[in-house]
């Protein structure tokens, strides 16, 4: 896909956070005896950490390969469908990968465990920004989740006996339209991120996902990357609990393992 392509997605996504955010609070400003406070409260500060969180994951590096990366057995333990070990060498980018890089021919370049490419952030999703791009899409849920909760709590409690009648009566459809996709993108970014923690309690990225179909087949396969479940978490979220939902860096090393 050509990078204006990219560009193109990036904007609209951004613009569509925006839209989304202004709307809400217009239909706050103007619903039924208003809104309680806490719910603009929850929605701005989810918000807030959202637009930190896709800022960081679309203007942070994924990863380079250090310049003088040099493989041995001991830093690359990947072994070839084959069970042949082998170094991994980048005819584009004319480096050496270590475990989990891999070139990313929209970006023309390697990212440190590349889990995917983002055409909606306009960048590689890696080991540089792979916490913030968990974090984006929790906050992007949580942030729709109250706008959706909102207005339908509002409504329930003034319309009680016509609910969804008076959500999309004809002079506040616009509340109801809005629930509706505010509830819509809540629910299919939260599965979308209930996929990617599955594959964070592994130690897993979606490449590599894809890739284990083909190791499957061996008897007594085993992800050498799994290090077991807390350590999985604490690779990508940091070692700092309190910091694991805050689109920060918390001083370990993004590369880990």
């Amino acid at each position: 896909m050509p990078r204006c392509c990219d560009r193109l997605a990036l904007a609209l996504t951004a613009l569509s956070s925006v839209l989304l955010a202004a709307v809400f609070t217009y239909v706050m400003a103007f619903v039924p005896g208003r809104a309680p406070g806490a719910y603009l409260t929850v929605f701005l500060a989810a918000y807030a950490l959202h637009v930190v969180a896709f800022y960081r994951t679309s203007r942070t590096d994924p990863g380079r390969i250090p310049s003088d990366f040099t493989p041995t057995p001991t830093t690359c333990v990947e072994r070839k469908r084959s069970d042949r070990q082998a170094f991994r060498f980048c005819r584009k980018c004319r480096v050496f990968k270590p475990d989990r890089a891999h070139h990313c021919d929209r970006c023309g370049r390697c990212a440190m465990r590349m889990d995917h490419c983002c055409m909606f952030v306009g960048n590689c999703i890696g080991a540089g920004n792979h916490k913030f791009f968990l974090l984006m899409l929790f906050w992007t849920a949580v942030a729709c989740g109250v706008i959706a909760l909102a207005i339908c709590d509002v409504h329930g409690r003034y319309y009680p006996r016509s609910f969804l009648l008076s959500l999309f009566a004809e002079s506040r459809v616009h509340f109801g339209t809005v629930a509706l996709v505010a509830g819509t993108v809540s629910v299919g970014i939260g599965l979308f991120l209930v996929f990617h923690v599955v594959l964070l309690a592994a130690n897993l990225t979606s490449i590599e996902l894809h890739e284990k179909r083909g190791f499957s087949c061996r008897p007594q396969y085993r992800n050498p990357f799994d290090v077991g479940l807390l350590d999985n978490v604490r690779s990508v979220l940091g070692r700092r609990p309190w910091l694991w939902l805050v689109p920060v860096r918390d001083g370990g090393k993004p590369h880990d393992l």
